[in-house]
């Protein structure tokens, strides 16, 4: 199956985009990356620090639609890069 996209927009996630990307439900052997706001902010995950947001976390949207986020995050000696797609898409 190809999704087609309309353009695409990258900007610096937000915290209110986080929140969304939280509500995303994943099925299956996925459901591993199901997160709860709350508990994310309870364990300190990077993406609830606005700091961090805006330094390596990005937002892709499609048609005004969040549909992907990806981070870049830099280490001493690597470089790691995560990438997400919305699962209903």
């Amino acid at each position: 199956m190809m999704l087609q996209f309309q353009e695409l927009k990258v900007d610096s996630m937000t915290l209110e985009e986080a929140r969304e990307m939280c509500g995303w439900v994943y099925s299956d052997k996925y459901s591993v990356y199901n997160l709860d706001w709350d508990e994310s902010v309870k364990h300190g995950y990077a993406f609830t620090n606005e700091k961090v947001l805006q330094e390596e976390y990005k937002s892709v949207y499609s048609g005004g639609e969040l549909v992907a986020f990806f981070r870049l995050h830099k280490g001493k000696e690597t470089v790691s890069v995560g990438i997400a797609i919305k699962p209903s898409l």
